[in-house]
């Protein structure tokens, strides 16, 4: 019960809205991320290289990547995340290798505390926060998050953020 409150006093605020923007070298943010990620036994392969400066919130956007890159290993294995510029975005990729999310559910798994497997194991699987909580940190940078699955098996979230 403590659990669920604090997730949900944690999304209610918002944090992300709050805090200041900045300039980050977003590569660097999220090599960094998945760093940590391998240091507690992720599978994380990350495929950031070249310099990115990104006005952002970074802890927030750090917190959205985190959650779906811990979605990725939890449900697909591994976590392949991928970051690169377009012409008037940044489009970060993160790829799984399970079974994915029926199309029926794209929306509802952004729900708060929708969690869209009855045998995904709490201590792995959480509460169901973290795609809504992603989803609003995305949307308070202006951006979205699309999914689609991958064949013959695979799920890949983008992250699509505006350039300033």
């Amino acid at each position: 019960m403590q659990e669920m409150t604090e997730a949900t006093l944690a999304f209610t605020r918002e944090d992300a809205t709050r805090e200041e923007s900045r300039l980050v070298d977003l590569s660097a943010l999220i090599g960094s991320l998945c760093d940590d990620l391998q240091d507690i036994g992720l599978n994380i392969e990350c495929s950031v290289t070249e310099r990115l400066p990104y006005v952002c919130r970074p802890v927030g956007l750090k917190r959205a990547v985190n959650n779906l890159l811990e979605n990725a290993c939890y449900y697909g294995g591994v976590a392949k995340i991928h970051v690169r510029q377009a012409a008037d975005e940044v489009i970060i990729s993160i790829r799984d290798n399970g079974p994915g999310i029926p199309e029926k559910d794209w929306q509802r798994v952004f729900d708060p505390f929708v969690r869209l497997e009855d045998s995904r194991n709490r201590n792995t699987g959480g509460i169901g926060l973290g795609m809504a909580i992603a989803r609003s940190i995305v949307h308070a940078h202006g951006g979205d998050i699309y999914l689609q699955n991958l064949t013959p098996q695979g799920f890949e979230v983008q992250l699509r953020l505006p350039l300033q």
